[in-house]
């Protein structure tokens, strides 16, 4: 299951960022050779979604293995990028998302805008994002339902940083705060079920909620920034 795996690849990397140690790297670096090799037995379905999200697990892989200088890796995982999730004539699709936790569209193209080029994404992003941005989940209808627009965040912050156009960032940025704001003010979509929601969804808004605590991507943002 890459879910669990790319969620450890994060914490790997951000513990050693902040505690100056590399006490999870070892286990990590073994994680990453066994999502290599899933991937090379199954090519990534940019489809896939949940637990199965193939967006959500290379986005992790990638992240992990340039900081970690693991070339071999980044050079699979970007062939995989290009192969399977660069296509002509896709577009963002937004109701397979209807009660899952995970923003496929969202993750795909934040996936994309770190192994494109800018000019080059600017150029797939706007095809991919002709049908418009995706709407906050305003009832949702499962337990997974309550994550999704935090986990739309994290798609929607991503490509906002990789984009030269002031267009889309601010579109971005716009469907961002539309997102978390949606999400955070309601608590029962964090908070009262510990079962259904508190044990992970809170978790899904740290990572929505911590561009705001990165003072290079405030700086990047700030002109853009939608009141």
């Amino acid at each position: 299951m890459p879910y669990g795996r790319a969620w450890f690849l994060r914490l790997a990397r951000e513990h050693a960022l902040l505690d100056g140690r590399n006490l999870l790297t070892a286990m990590a670096d073994d994680l990453l050779g066994s999502l290599v090799a899933c991937y090379e037995g199954q090519a990534p379905d940019p489809a896939s979604h949940s637990y199965s999200s193939a967006s959500w697990a290379l986005i992790n892989m990638l992240q992990y293995a340039r900081w970690r200088g693991d070339s071999d890796s980044e050079r699979r995982i970007v062939d995989w990028v290009d192969e399977r999730f660069v296509g002509q004539g896709v577009v963002a699709e937004y109701t397979s998302e209807a009660g899952r936790f995970m923003g496929t569209a969202t993750n795909q193209a934040w996936l994309v805008g770190q192994v494109l080029p800018q000019a080059a994404f600017d150029l797939w992003a706007e095809a991919f994002f002709a049908p418009g941005m995706p709407e906050p989940v305003t009832a949702p209808t499962t337990w997974h339902h309550h994550g999704l627009n935090f986990s739309r965040c994290w798609g929607l912050w991503g490509v906002a940083q990789a984009t030269a156009s002031p267009t889309l960032r601010v579109a971005c940025l716009a469907a961002y705060v539309a997102h978390f704001r949606n999400n955070f003010y309601d608590t029962s979509r964090w908070r009262d079920s510990y079962r259904g929601v508190a044990h992970w969804v809170p978790q899904f808004g740290m990572l929505a909620l911590q561009p705001m605590f990165d003072p290079i991507a405030n700086l990047a943002a700030r002109n853009a920034w939608p009141c």
